[in-house]
C-alpha cells in the first residue's frame, strides 16, 4: 500500500492514501513497446477490488505477488493463489491496521484485564490519545472493532504459511504518517456487492487525528519478523517516515548472526591458510601414490578459520530475504543493507505510484521523487533489484505501472530494456526462492 495521491493533496491531508482505480497514476508507457520478456510484480493488493481479479489470467504480467494486509483479506489472498497460477500468495498484517491487533502475551499490560474494559485499555494504550478519553476519544474507540488476539493472528497465520510452501510473509512494516481513517457514515443505500472495495479500505474516508504508536507497531512486526524466521519465508516490509527504527528492527534478528568480514590482513593470513592447506594436500597425495586412496581436493574443504563454532547450533532469528517494498529511503539509507556483515538478502522494489510520482525531472522542474530513486538505483547491485505496482486493481492499470516502472529501472540504470527484464526476472526468482 502506498501514498498515490498528487503532492497537492498530501498537504491537506498527510499520511498515506490507498491506491485504487480512481486516483491519479502515472501515465503508463504503452505495453507492447515492452515485450523483451515476462514482468513480474513483487508487490500488490489485487484483492482489495474482488470485481477486477478475473482480469488476471490476461495480464501481461507473468507472476504476481498478492499482498494480505488486515483480517478481511486474508482468505482472499489464499483463494486467489489456489486459483491462479499467476499469483503468489504473501500473508501479513499492515501496520495501517496494527491497532486491531491486541497484544495478548503474558508480559502485556493488558496481561490482567478482562471483560468489556479490555477493548477500552487496548485503544488508550496504543493509540495517540489523552488520558482520560475525552467524550470525543471515547465515541471513537466505542465504533472501533473488537481487538484480536495477536496470538490468534499469528497461529492462523502459520498455518496458511504452512499450507501455501511458496508464500511469503507481507505486507507488514512501520507506517509514522498514517492516521486513522473517520468511521464511516451510515447510509440508507449499501453499496453494490458486484463493485464494492473489500471492507477494511480507506475508500474515501477522511483522516482522523489518531496515529498507531511506533511501539505497538513495532510489536507486531517483531512477532511477524519471528514467524517468517521460524518458518524462513521471505517478508515484504513496508517503512513510512520510519527508515532509521525500521532498520534497527530488522538489524535486531540478525544480532549476533552478522557475516564475519575479515579486514585486509585478515584475509592475507586467510589466504595463507588456504594455501598451506592445498600445498598440504597435493605433497599428502603424491605420498600415497596412484593406488592410495586419493585425496580430497583442498577447494572442497571447509577451511575452519572461516567457520563460527558455534554457527551451527544457534538458532535462525532473522528472515532469510527481505524486500523494501516501494523503497523511498535516501542512498545513504540504502547503503546500511547493502553491508556484507548482514546475512539476510536485501531486495529493494520500486513503483510507480511512489517512486516516479510528480512526473520526469528537469532542471526547471525537478522531481525530488525521480531524483532519490535514480541515486539509489545507481548504487544498488543489479540482482538486488525487484519493480512492483503496488496497485489493486488488476488488468491494465496493473500491467501499465509495472511497466512504467521497469522503464525507468531500465533508464536509470542504463540497461536496455531486454537486459533490465532479464535481471529482475533472475531477482524475482531468488527472492521468492522456497
Amino acid at each position: 500500500m502506498c501514498s498515490c495521491d498528487s503532492n497537492a493533496a498530501q498537504a491537506h491531508e498527510p499520511g498515506p492514501q490507498p491506491t485504487s482505480a480512481a486516483n491519479s497514476h502515472p501515465t503508463p508507457l504503452p505495453l507492447p513497446s515492452i515485450t523483451a520478456g515476462p514482468l513480474y510484480d513483487a508487490h500488490c493488493h489485487p484483492t482489495d477490488n474482488m470485481h477486477h481479479i478475473a482480469r488476471i489470467s490476461n495480464m501481461r504480467t507473468s507472476k504476481l505477488i498478492a499482498m494480505a494486509t488486515r483480517v478481511q483479506d486474508q482468505p482472499l489472498v489464499a483463494s486467489l493463489a489456489q486459483s491462479s497460477p499467476k499469483v503468489i500468495p504473501a500473508f501479513g498484517w499492515h501496520p495501517w491496521f496494527a491497532h486491531l491487533l491486541y497484544d495478548d502475551g503474558p508480559d502485556s499490560v493488558l496481561s490482567a484485564v478482562t471483560g468489556p474494559g479490555l477493548k477500552t485499555a487496548h485503544y488508550a494504550n496504543v493509540l495517540s490519545i489523552a488520558k482520560p478519553l475525552s467524550t470525543q476519544d471515547a465515541a471513537f474507540v466505542t465504533n472501533l472493532p473488537d481487538p484480536i488476539p495477536l496470538s490468534t493472528f499469528l497461529a492462523n497465520t502459520r498455518q496458511r504459511l504452512i499450507d501455501h510452501p511458496t508464500a511469503l510473509v507481507g505486507e507488514i512494516g512501520l507506517d509514522r504518517a498514517f492516521r486513522l481513517p473517520e468511521h464511516p457514515v451510515s447510509t440508507s443505500t449499501p453499496p453494490s456487492t458486484d463493485s464494492a472495495p473489500t471492507p477494511g479500505t480507506r475508500n474515501g474516508r477522511r483522516l482522523s487525528p489518531y496515529r498507531v504508536s511506533i511501539a505497538h507497531q513495532i510489536l507486531v512486526l517483531r512477532a511477524q519478523l519471528n514467524l517468517a524466521a521460524e518458518l524462513q519465508r521471505a517478508v515484504s516490509v513496508h517503512g513510512v517516515q520510519a527508515h532509521g527504527v525500521l532498520y534497527d528492527v530488522l538489524a535486531q534478528t540478525w544480532k549476533g548472526h552478522e557475516v564475519e568480514v575479515p579486514n585486509r590482513r585478515r584475509r592475507r593470513v586467510l589466504a595463507r591458510g588456504i594455501a598451506a592447506q592445498a600445498e598440504e594436500a597435493e605433497t599428502s597425495d603424491e605420498d600415497e601414490g596412484e593406488d592410495g586412496g586419493g585425496g580430497q581436493d583442498p577447494r572442497d574443504q571447509k577451511n575452519p578459520r572461516l567457520e563460527s563454532p558455534s554457527s551451527a547450533h544457534r538458532l535462525v532469528t532473522f528472515p532469510p530475504r527481505i524486500c523494501l517494498h516501494s523503497f523511498s529511503g535516501t542512498k545513504d539509507v540504502a547503503k546500511q543493507y547493502l553491508h556484507p556483515k548482514i546475512p539476510s538478502a536485501i531486495y529493494f522494489s520500486f513503483s510507480a505510484a511512489v517512486n516516479l510520482s510528480g512526473g520526469p525531472s528537469t532542471k526547471s522542474n525537478p522531481n525530488t521523487a525521480m531524483q532519490k530513486l535514480e541515486a539509489v538505483l545507481s548504487i544498488l547491485p543489479a540482482d538486488r533489484i525487484l519493480a512492483e505496482s503496488d496497485l489493486d486493481v488488476a488488468g491494465e492499470e496493473m500491467d501499465a505501472a509495472l511497466a512504467n516502472v521497469y522503464a525507468a529501472i531500465c533508464k536509470a540504470r542504463d540497461w536496455e530494456m531486454e537486459e533490465g527484464i532479464a535481471h529482475i526476472a533472475q531477482n524475482f526468482e531468488a527472492f521468492i526462492e522456497t
